[in-house]
């Protein structure tokens, strides 16, 4: 035990006396080091001090501006940009007196702050945009400068530490031969730290299977891993926040491939709107015919649709954007997808009706654009790979226990043939398919509404689309109670069509009667037999009839019986325009309620007009030759001739040299507008004391309430809206007619 003692005495003071020679070999290397300064000196030399208040003074700038673009609230743009100013000539300054630390020679990004900063200020009233592009600009620049001041301070540190080595190697010797005398006390040491080596051992092991697992990148072994109990607090929080992030990045993924085949599907659709377009155009600018005034029609609605998806496409894209949610009208969102469903399937060789229910809701909250295209694609993409070529849409609406929600369905039926009713139809046994859809990204889109899905069903080679989803609801419609006491018999070739038409004015308090075939009812007008209707109406599907031909007798026949008149239902612009002058009016089908209803009522009646054999003098001044060309057709049609002219300048010449009745003035054209040019022929024919002047309809695409004041100050009769309508037309033309023939 002595030996023991001699033995460990002497080396604890041994060890001691290393420890104080070392103690005061290090008092002295520290008081070395005080004498070369400290670290928090380098903070107080001019260069650094210029660098830290730029990169202040860039950050705070920078803070403000967040703010002023949140709040739209921005009083000290000017001051901030100064002192940016400010402190770059002072950092340029103690660069120039301490080129040893620091160097500008090739750093352009102080000079590109600077001119950022200069652009700005001579902008008189920037804008939001001006602000943001500041923003943008110092962001950038603030992280290559921040990387100068880095650099800057890591020079400085250095130089300290290297002026500090210089004092450390003068005595590392020193301190060298006396921490050999530590040996043995370091042996101790190294014993009593093996179970801190082997703590380490352990945590570099979890340290590597901790990289083994974040190497893996699957959410699905880190949700495993977070599962077992062997992870302390420190793996557990690492692992939460691992999975955070790919769960995150996963989202991003699924939403960027959500709105690629948004995008995608978009894409196809707006090539097929250009081509209509274009295919349109080159037609009618040729030799004009009976189908130039049907292709115009595509045109207009194919134009139509571009129009609404140029002006909202933000909107489509953007399911944040709270601007986009507002009342609209839904029964005027299924008359146009409707209408472009038609269209698109008459492009193809296919049929299209369909059956809106009585209780739709009639104005809903939400973003229209978003939930149109969603359908419009579904549907449009369901007809491009369904075989056949009978389509039928159903639109009902059901209330729900949320009184502001309406769960509506609409059902896509595609049919061997339309030879069926309705009821048959629904009827039938639907047995739901499992198919792969794409509701994923409409539902991405649709934020403002609810449970949308999509549903396949079979009945043998039959198959019908279910959509659901739930809209709040401001308004239902109601019923249209103008046909009751009237009476309709209806002859069409379609069981279907002539089914929902029937159901339709049946549930408007009309009576109706129903003819199988056109025949019957010419031998029930011959026969005098009970012929008590109000109207005929009459499809254009009618087998085995040529139905021009048709119409003509039918007409006939029914103006010598009394005042019944004759309606067409027509699917073509064509058929519609070969029965202008037989029927005393023609309905596009697919009928959609909330129109065909007033329409056919207001046709009801209109009283009978002979068409004036007086011929009037009629110029189009339009700088358009497609609208010019539309125009002129509307008035042939009604035996109307027409001189054009393409611009304001024209017409006050052709009004100086010709006695002219109507003028159809575009008020917006080049040159010489047509406001300008109804100023000019006004004073013209007070000057030259015409005494009955010319009635001027001014016709513009703009809206507002104040565009359509300047042309009637102008000296403009009537303002009409483009594009141009048949109605508005002849409705200006026949109140002309009116007040000339008072005059």
């Amino acid at each position: 035990m002595m030996t023991t003692s001699t033995v460990r005495i002497p080396t604890i003071k041994v060890s001691i006396l290393i420890l104080i020679s070392i103690a005061l070999v290090c008092s002295i290397l520290f008081w070395s080091r005080f004498q070369i300064g400290t670290l928090k000196d380098i903070d107080t030399l001019p260069i650094v001090v210029a660098s830290n208040e730029l990169n202040r003074d860039i950050s705070n700038t920078l803070d403000y501006l967040s703010f002023c673009l949140e709040s739209n609230s921005c009083t000290q743009t000017a001051s901030k940009t100064d002192d940016i100013v400010t402190s770059l000539s002072n950092f340029e300054f103690a660069a120039a007196t301490d080129k040893k630390h620091l160097s500008l020679v090739g750093s352009v990004e102080y000079t590109r702050l600077l001119l950022s900063i200069k652009k700005f200020n001579s902008i008189p009233s920037p804008s939001s945009a001006d602000k943001l592009q500041l923003f943008i600009d110092l962001s950038k620049l603030l992280l290559v400068i921040d990387k100068n001041n880095d650099r800057l301070m890591r020079t400085q540190i250095e130089a300290y530490v290297s002026e500090r080595d210089k004092k450390l190697y003068m005595i590392i010797n020193i301190i060298g031969i006396l921490s050999l005398l530590l040996l043995t006390i370091t042996l101790l040491a190294l014993v009593r730290n093996r179970k801190g080596d082997q703590r380490n051992v352990t945590l570099t092991k979890r340290i590597e299977r901790l990289a083994e697992d974040v190497r893996t990148e699957d959410v699905t072994h880190i949700e495993t891993r977070l599962a077992t109990v062997d992870l302390d607090n420190s793996e557990r929080t690492i692992f939460s926040s691992i999975l955070k992030s790919y769960k995150a990045r996963d989202a991003l993924d699924t939403n960027a491939d959500l709105y690629r085949h948004l995008y995608g599907l978009i894409g196809y659709e707006i090539r097929g709107l250009t081509n209509t377009i274009k295919g349109g155009v080159n037609f009618l600018v040729q030799d004009t015919d009976n189908e130039s005034i049907a292709m115009a029609r595509d045109i207009t609605s194919a134009t139509k649709t571009l129009s609404d998806l140029a002006e909202n496409y933000n909107q489509l894209i953007s399911n944040t954007n709270s601007s986009g949610n507002k009342n609209f009208s839904f029964p005027t969102l299924i008359s146009e997808l409707a209408i472009l469903v038609s269209t698109k399937t008459q492009r193809s060789q296919q049929k299209f009706e369909c059956k809106l229910s009585h209780t739709l809701p009639n104005i809903v909250i939400g973003n229209a654009t978003s939930l149109f295209w969603v359908l419009f694609l579904q549907i449009s993409n369901a007809i491009k790979i369904r075989e056949n070529k009978n389509i039928l849409m159903v639109v009902d609406s059901t209330e729900q226990s949320e009184v502001e929600w309406t769960k509506t369905n609409i059902d896509v039926y595609f049919l061997t043939g339309f030879d069926n009713s309705l009821n048959k139809i629904q009827s039938l046994f639907w047995s739901e398919e499992s198919k792969e859809n794409s509701e994923n990204w409409s539902k991405t889109i649709l934020t403002d509404f609810k449970g949308f899905g999509l549903k396949w069903f079979s009945s043998g080679k039959q198959e019908k689309l279910n959509i659901e989803f739930m809209q709040k609801t401001s308004s239902f419609c109601k019923m249209d109670h103008s046909l009751e006491n009237t009476k309709f018999l209806i002859c069409g070739g379609s069981v279907l069509k002539t089914n929902i038409l029937a159901d339709m004015l049946t549930a408007h308090d009309a009576g109706v009667d129903i003819i199988d075939k056109p025949n019957d009812i010419l031998s029930r007008i011959k026969a005098e037999d009970d012929f008590d209707y109000d109207a005929v109406l009459i499809g254009d599907d009618l087998a085995g009839i040529r139905i021009k031909p048709y119409s003509k007798i039918l007409s006939t026949m029914l103006k010598k019986g009394g005042k019944i008149k004759l309606f067409a239902s027509v699917g073509t612009t064509q058929t519609a325009q070969e029965l202008n002058d037989i029927v005393d009016n023609t309905f596009f089908a697919p009928h959609i309620e909330h129109e065909f209803i007033p329409a056919l009522s207001e046709a009801l009646s209109e009283p009978s007009e002979e068409v004036s054999e007086n011929q009037m003098e009629i110029l189009i001044v339009e700088d358009d030759k497609v609208q010019q060309f539309l125009l002129k057709q509307i008035l042939m049609k009604n035996e109307l001739e027409a001189k054009t002219v393409n611009n304001g300048a024209e017409a006050v010449e052709y009004v100086e040299n010709h006695n002219c009745e109507i003028i159809f003035m575009d008020c917006i054209m080049p040159g010489m507008g047509g406001i300008e040019a109804t100023r000019i022929i006004r004073r013209y024919e007070r000057e030259s004391k015409q005494k009955r002047p010319c009635t001027i309809i001014g016709a513009t695409a703009l809206t507002s309430s104040s565009e359509h004041k300047a042309c009637i100050d102008a000296g403009m009769d009537f303002v009409i809206s483009k594009p141009y309508k048949k109605d508005e037309i002849l409705k200006a033309i026949k109140k002309y007619a009116a007040i000339h023939k008072l005059a």
